[in-house]
């Protein structure tokens, strides 16, 4: 699962594999896909979260080798086509894209601090 040499992601190798592996999962573990970004972003392990939310990762694995490249590339075409290039960004109810860490604190009350949520 090594990505593609002609995809990139900001912060390496690492960050393109887990973007390819959620873009998969929303897509074909739709119903478990909540619950292992829930343990992600709480936990970091990746193959503890796939455990916890019932993901077979030899399943998974396959999946993203088949799909990811061409799933990652559908989805950097549609953030493209919103002028998103910048992080963080969330979008809401496909209409409210929040640019800024105090907007999304302003209208979420989520306060981003160092990188991660708060």
């Amino acid at each position: 699962m090594t990505p593609t040499r002609l995809l990139s992601s900001l912060h390496g190798t690492r960050e393109m594999l887990e973007a390819k592996r959620q873009i998969v999962m929303e897509r074909f573990f739709p119903e478990k896909f909540w619950k292992y970004l829930e343990c992600y972003v709480n936990d970091g392990e990746p193959d503890e979260c796939l455990k916890e939310a019932g993901i077979p990762k030899g399943r998974l694995d396959s999946l993203v080798a088949e799909n990811g490249d061409s799933l990652f590339i559908e989805e950097a075409k549609f953030v493209d086509s919103l002028r998103i290039w910048s992080s963080p960004v969330l979008m809401l109810n496909n209409r409210y894209i929040l640019r800024s860490s105090d907007e999304i604190e302003k209208n979420l009350g989520i306060t981003i601090n160092e990188g991660s949520c708060k």
